[in-house]
């Protein structure tokens, strides 16, 4: 794991209430405990279990199945949902010169 990769939060232990949350690795400790967007705590690798995920780069919510290429209006992978209906229609407007 580094800094930029998304994670979901399987478990962790004594805080329940993390449970499924979806977060980016902002930084990672001198014992290697990762802190991110998933909230105050850290998710600590082999105490806690997580998995990680591929988030959208438009909605930021987790990919689910197929991703798909965002370019030209964002670098990054997207859901099906926003490459329907924002990357395919610029795509569109950009071919017809619009």
């Amino acid at each position: 794991m580094k800094v930029g990769d998304s994670i979901k939060i399987i478990s962790m232990k004594g805080e329940p209430n993390y449970t499924g949350r979806v977060g980016v690795i902002e930084h990672i400790d001198d014992i290697g405990q990762l802190h991110g967007t998933w909230g105050g705590c850290a998710v600590i690798p082999g105490e806690d279990e997580f998995e990680e995920v591929t988030l959208c780069a438009l909605c930021h919510k987790e990919i689910k199945g197929y991703p798909n290429n965002g370019e030209p209006l964002v670098e990054g992978k997207v859901c099906e949902r926003c490459n329907n209906e924002k990357v395919i229609p610029y795509r569109l407007k950009l071919h017809k010169g619009y």
